[in-house]
This record gives C-alpha cells, structure tokens and sequence, in this order.
C-alpha cells in the first residue's frame, strides 16, 4: 500500500477534529506535530508577529465548546472501506474509538469495522486482537455473526485451525441460513489438522443442506480426498461415481476418471487404472485431464491408438508429439480416412512450421477428396498462406476451392475469407470483386448483406461514392432485415455529407435516428448531423456533470405514476419501492444478504440473481429490486432491473421513461473514485463512467472470462505493467479488487493510450479491450483518420461492439448528466 496518502489522511482527519472540538486544550495540535515529520513541522510553524502594546480589554465570554459529531468521519471512513482503502479507514476508525464520544451502537460498529478492515488489509493478526473484543465487549451487536465469520477466517490465514473451528461452531449456535458454507469451513479446517473423520462429518452435513450443483461437486471431490486419505478407496471412487453420473462437463468428467485411475492405481489395480485412464483419451481428447492421463499409460507402455493420442498431444500444446504420433498412425493404417493430415497441418503450424503444414493439408486434399475435412483442408490451406505473408497464394487457394466445389457448404466461406484478407491488405479492387462474386453466387447466404456493406465500404475507401451508394441502397431493398440496414442506411447519410448534398444527407441520417434512436448508428447519425460533418470526433462536453441528490422523492414519485399508469399490477397492490414480506422474507433474499455480510459476494450474487430472474416479467417486482439491489451497493443487479423494467415497460425509448428510472439504467456510482481520477488525468468524467459501466456495470467484484477483474476490467499482466510503469508499490494482483485501486489503474492506462493516440478516443477505447498493438494496426489502415471508418475496419467482434456501445452509453450519460 501506499502509505503517503494514508498519513495525509490521518493529518487531515486530525485538522478537522481540531476543528470541531476546542482548540484552547492544545491536544490537537500537539497529535499533529508528533506525527508530522519535523521539516513539515517547521513548515507549518508561523514565528508570531510583535505587537505594540495595547490597552487591555475586558475578557470576552468562552465560546461554548462544540460537541463533535462523529457521523461525518464515520461516513468518511465507510466510503473508504468501500472504495478498498483500508487502510484510510483504519486510520479513521482508530482515530474514532480512542477520540470521540460514540455511544455504545456507534463504538460496536466501528470495532467491527476495524476488525473487518483489518482482515480485509491482509493484517490478520490485528483483525483477531479487535474481533474478539468485539464478541467479547459487545455480545448483543447486530455484525455478531459476521464478526464470528471474520475471526474464523482470520484464524485460518494464520493456520489456527482449532480457534477457527471454534468461532465457526460458535457462528452455527444462532440462527443460519448458511450452514453448508460453515460447514465446509469447518472441514477444510479439519483436513488441515489431519481429522479426516472429523471432516467427512462436517462435509456430509454441508453437502445435506447445499443446492448449488458447483458446491456439491466440489464437496464430494473433498469427501474423497479424506476418505483417501483415510485409505477408504471405495468411498472415495463412491464419491467420484456420483459426481460422473451427474457433471455434464466433458472436462470435469475426463479429471475424474483420472482421479479414479490414480485411486486404482494405489490398489495396485492397473487394469482399471488403464480403462480409466483410456476412456478419458477416447471421450475427452480437448480435455488437458485426458492428457494427464495419456502421460500415464505411456509410461506404463499401455497401447493407445495413435491418432487419439495425437489428438489429446494437439489439444495439449504438445504439437511435436502430435506430430510423431499422427505420422506413426499413418504408416500403420494404409487405408486411413485423411484425418491425421489434417490435424497434423495444425500442429506443424502451430509449432511454427507453416511449410509442413501445407504439405499436410494437401495431402488430405488430393489423397482423400472424400473426407468430411476437405473443404476445412482447403481454408487452413489458405490461411497458413496468409499467415506466411503470402498474399497471392492465399486468395489463390481460397477461390480455387470456391470454383473447384462451388457446392460446398464451406465454398461461401472461402469467398468471404478471401474478401476480408484483401480487404485487410488494402487490395481494394480483390475485395470488391470477391464480395461481388459472394452475392451473385450465393444471394442467400448469411454473408451476402454483409458483403454488400463491405464491398461499399471498399469503394467509399477508393472514393468511389456513388457506387458505394449503390451496393448500400440494395442492402434497404433485398435484405430488407438484415442486421446491417441501419448501417449502411448511416453510411448512405455519411456519404451524401461528404459529397455536400446535405438535405439529402439530413433525411438518410434521420431515418437512421426515426429507426434506432438510442442505436450506435442512431446517436452517431445526430452527431453527424449536429456537427454538419461527415467526420465528427468524439463529442466531448464541459467536464462538469451534475449529479442528481441521493434522495429524489419527487423523481421517485414521478416514476412510480408511470409504473402504475401502464403495469398490470392488482388493484389490492399499492407501488412502493419497498419489496413485500413475501420476498423479503424469502429464503433466497435472505441467504444472500447473510452470505454478502460475511463477504461471501460470488454466492450472495448467484442467491439475489436467481431472486431477480424469478421475478423477470414481473415490473414492479424489478423496480423494487433495482432499488432493493442499489441500497445494498449491488450495482450490477440494480442496473439489469432496471433494464428489464424498461424492456417491460410502452417506453419507445430509454428517453420516454421518466428521469429517475433512466438514471436507475444508467447510474454514477463510485463517483468520489471515477470523477476524482477522471479531473486528476484530465479526462472527460463521463467518459469514464460510459466505461465502467460497459466494463463492470460499476460491480467491484467482476472476473471476465479472459481473467479481467473489479470495476475497470484490468487484466492481471496488465496490472502489473501499469504498477512498474506508474509507479505503484508493493502491487499484488487481489489490490485490483480494491475500487480506488482498480479506477486508478484503469484511468491511468486510458490517459495512456489516449496520450499514444494522439487524443483518438475511439482508437485509445479500441487499444484498452483489444490491445494497443491491434489499436495501432485498425489506425494505420484507416484513411485520413476517420473514425467511423476506423470502427468498420476493426476485425474482431469484441473491441467493434465495445467502442460502440461506450460511444451509445456515453451519449445517454451526456445527456442524463451533463452541465
């Protein structure tokens, strides 16, 4: 952590007491000179001023001494334990409990939050010093049980199993609604002392009272590991046996016939053993379990048929092995079907042999014209072409292949790839004709709209504009529900700009805004039209935003005439936004508020998702819930609410539903962090709340599947460049958890790439999800650095809807916000 700020805090915190409280006693003052060090000191000394002697005048009557109110730091220090500035919260707490006058409630809540942040500040020696005098001095506190949850797991990072054991039984004396995540604690923490009989018990007992299929599988696979440990083998493989008969995941199912095998194998029974560990290579080759297992029956010479084992090396990354094996299946079976060529190419090329892996596709293709891989032959073919630069060779092979098997269901395929690898090239006119020859050939296949937008985009970048309007004007008149008509109707609007026919232009654009409103093409066409340009920059606004108040009893009002005004909603009900007994005594509601108070997020948030999605068609339900989820600081739930609300409600637009709920749907949270970052950087404020809530939907907890993690979606390897780069001390990859740490970084590395990119918002915003390095190549093939150009020719789905849905949401939030 960095402990500047920290100190500068704890000045600050001690300035402002100096403030509320007298300061004749001269104790304030004295605090801060211990702590300041001394040059500060002597900075902050003033030498006083001689005065001339004077008449002494009557004693005026003492000011009344001030009685603090704790309530301003207390808030000050919750929104630092928020934010994951721990230790700025610790610092405040302390301050609190030695210096101000709290009453017994407020002294409870805030040696529980001290033992808290403790714990949550990896400081689990002191979290145990303070949660335990909390149980102690304050048995009755409402944060009892969690405090009861923070000890235990403080006791298990410093490896006191039996105190951990102690205050989890102790948590299980009150009433429970998690008793399957107690209980499993309690045995993880039995298998750390070595009592497996102890822990089977406690597991047993979780997995009775557990529903979510992911904990029982993982109870099971750690009942199994104590009954082995136990060397009860057949209770073990009980175990594996019933979590095979149920996961239907092909990798999960291939690891535990591998723990089965090792099981058999320590009953020296190698004969299943190997039929375990067979039947994970033949069913599950993807699986890099199935190749644990292929290493098994390798050593113990077991026979494998080669071109399995080829595969489960392909899968694997062993591509050299691959290769030996596949060849040594070809040379043992004459008449095989073509297959081992075929994946042989993969591994050749995967291993940096592209030459070898020709060799190989073509060996299918003329060996084995009848093999269900051919036409995938023919595209590898051609890409391992590309992949060597070989521009003509490939776009050769991909129209070869096209005109060889015209009615191959792979034959459109070809032609498309053969169009975007020109297109890619800047080979316009290969392009053209490509995209062309896809839509006479094949008018009805799913490529050809987009290959009549694509071919217009070809002509608009060789300035060829009226036939650009041409292919885009067949696009609205043969493919009348493609997904691209509201595209190339922007793109019809955009040209006619360009070429000066501005009344013509304001009716293409028009309909575009008519269609989509709220549309990347909608929101970009009335910029285009606002700007009177054909290239307008991101539209950027003042840098002030006005925040609406916490509490907007009118707008609330408003918004709930509206629900009641079209919501089929029984006349006995009357709208509130508070939710009914019936779900607020619900057992889902109330098992994920306990599991989100002992810090358990990820189970909390699969308990309140499952609430939501129960109640889906449900409108009041879901407007209850946005504000249910809001007050509980679950942002991302409250947004998706708010989102089905107004997909449930008449609303034509985001823009004809009441304020209130539109600022539901579109929130600023963590403001303190995104616009205190955004004004230190010098960036558009809003800009970084379009982000957030595109990367995160402002959750502190999100993981993407790709490994990104908190608000700003950093990437861990990323995290750390940005720490040697900025720089940030003793760094570790969980501080990307912390919400003041997470918008740092992410705020940081966007002024980065903005900064590389000359102030391109849209090429920095495609560099921060795809990669500076793909940023810069999408730049260098856009001509004359137009944007709506740059976003067309970005090749990977992902960074394409990203800047255009963080250009959309951006201009809602302008809207909604902006000074």
């Amino acid at each position: 952590m960095n402990k500047i700020p920290a100190f500068r805090l704890l000045c600050n915190v001690i300035l402002l007491l100096g403030m509320l409280l007298p300061t004749s006693c001269g104790r304030w003052e004295t605090m801060l000179s211990s702590l300041l060090p001394a040059t500060a000191t002597a900075t902050a000394t003033v030498t006083p001023t001689p005065t001339p002697t004077a008449t002494p005048t009557p004693t005026a009557t003492p000011t009344p001494t001030p009685t603090p109110d704790p309530t301003v730091l207390l808030n000050a220090a919750q929104q630092h334990q928020r934010n994951g500035d721990y230790a700025a919260a610790i610092t405040i707490y302390e301050t609190a409990l030695t210096s101000l006058p709290l009453n017994e409630e407020q002294r409870a809540e805030v040696q529980f939050r001290l033992g808290q942040c403790a714990f949550l500040n990896g400081d689990y020696a002191r979290a145990t010093t303070v949660l335990e005098s909390f149980i102690l001095n304050h048995p009755g506190a409402k944060h009892r049980q969690p405090a009861l949850f923070f000890l235990a797991r403080s006791y298990e990072n410093l490896g006191h199993w039996e105190q951990a054991i102690t205050a989890y039984q102790t948590y299980l004396l009150e009433p429970t609604l998690i008793a399957d995540q107690i209980y499993e604690r309690i045995g993880d923490a039995y298998e750390q002392l070595q009592d497996h009989t102890a822990a089977l018990v406690a597991y047993q007992t979780a997995l009775d009272g557990a529903s979510d299929p992911n904990q029982t599988f993982r109870l099971r696979e750690k009942m199994a590991t104590a009954y082995l440990a136990q060397k009860a083998y057949d209770e073990a493989l009980d175990q594996y046996e019933t979590i095979l008969s149920t996961t239907q995941s092909d990798s999960y199912r291939a690891q535990i016939l591998y723990y089965m095998g090792q099981v058999h194998r320590e009953l020296e029974n190698e004969d299943a053993a190997h039929s375990l560990f067979l039947q994970a290579v033949e069913s599950y080759p993807r699986a890099y379990a199935a190749y644990l297992a292929l290493l098994e029956l390798v050593q113990d010479e077991v026979p494998v048929d080669e071109f399995q084992r080829g595969l489960v090396d392909y899968y694997a990354g062993a591509y050299g092995p691959a290769v030996e094996a596949f060849y040594r299946y070809i040379e043992a079976t004459p008449h095989h079907t073509g297959d081992a060529h075929y994946y042989a190419g993969l591994a050749f090329r995967a291993a940096g042999s592209p030459e070898l892996a020709i060799r190989e596709f073509e060996n299918l293709i003329e060996d084995h014209p009848a093999n269900e891989r051919l036409g995938q032959a023919w595209l590898e073919k051609a890409r391992t072409y590309a992949s060597m630069g070989d521009y003509a060779q490939a776009m050769h092979t991909y129209r070869l292949f096209a005109d060889n098997y015209p009615q191959h269901d792979l034959a459109v395929e070809a032609i498309w790839r053969a169009a975007r690898l020109a297109e890619s090239e800047r080979e316009y006119q290969d392009a053209i004709a490509a995209y062309t020859d896809l839509v006479e050939r094949y008018p009805r296949s799913d490529y050809a709209a987009e290959a009549l937008f694509r071919a217009g985009l070809s002509h608009y970048r060789q300035n060829e504009l009226e036939r650009a309007l041409t292919l885009w004007q067949r696009i609205s008149e043969e493919y009348p529900t493609a997904d691209n008509v509201l595209a190339a109707q922007f793109w019809t609007g955009k040209t006619l700009l360009r070429q000066g026919f501005l009344l013509s232009a304001e009716t293409a654009l028009k309909a575009v805004i008519e269609a989509q409103p709220e549309s990347y093409y909608g929101v970009r066409a009335r910029d285009l039209l606002a700007a009177r340009s054909a290239s307008p920059a991101w539209p950027t606004g003042t840098g002030n935003i006005l925040l609406p108040p916490d509490n907007d009893p009118a707008g609330q009002a408003e918004a709930e005439e509206w629900l009641a005004a079209w919501s089929d909603i029984p006349s006995e009900e009357q709208i509130t936004a508070a939710l009914p007994d019936e779900i607020r005594e619900s057992a889902r509601l109330r098992r994920g508020e306990e599991l989100l108070a002992v810090g358990l997020r990820t189970e909390a948030m699969r308990e309140f998702d499952a609430l939501r999605k129960e109640h889906e068609n449900n409108p009041l339900r879901q407007y209850q819930l946005a504000l249910y989820f809001r007050d509980l600081g679950l942002y991302g739930p409250s947004i998706r609410c708010a989102m089905q609300l107004l997909k449930l409600s008449p609303a034509s637009s985001l823009e004809a539903a009441p304020p209130f709920i539109q600022r539901l749907a579109y929130p600023v949270y963590f403001s303190d962090l995104l616009l205190g970052e955004a004004a230190a950087s010098g960036l558009d404020p809003l800009l970084i709340v379009a982000l957030t809530r595109q990367e995160s939907l402002f959750d502190e907890g999100a993981e993407s599947w790709a490994g990104a993690i908190g608000l700003m979606q950093i990437i861990p390897t990323t995290g750390e460049w940005i720490a040697l780069k900025m720089p940030w001390p003793d760094y570790q990859t969980s501080d990307l958890y912390r919400p003041y740490l997470n918008v740092k970084f992410g705020v940081w590395y966007l002024a980065r790439a903005l900064q590389d990119f000359n102030g391109n918002i849209f090429a920095a915003l495609a560099g921060y999800n795809g990669g500076p390095g793909n940023a810069n190549r999408w730049m260098e093939a856009t001509e004359e650095g137009d944007p709506d150009l740059f976003v067309e020719i970005i090749d990977r789905r992902e960074p394409t809807l990203y800047v255009k849905e963080i250009y959309r949401q951006y201009v809602i939030y302008r809207r909604l916000y902006s000074e």
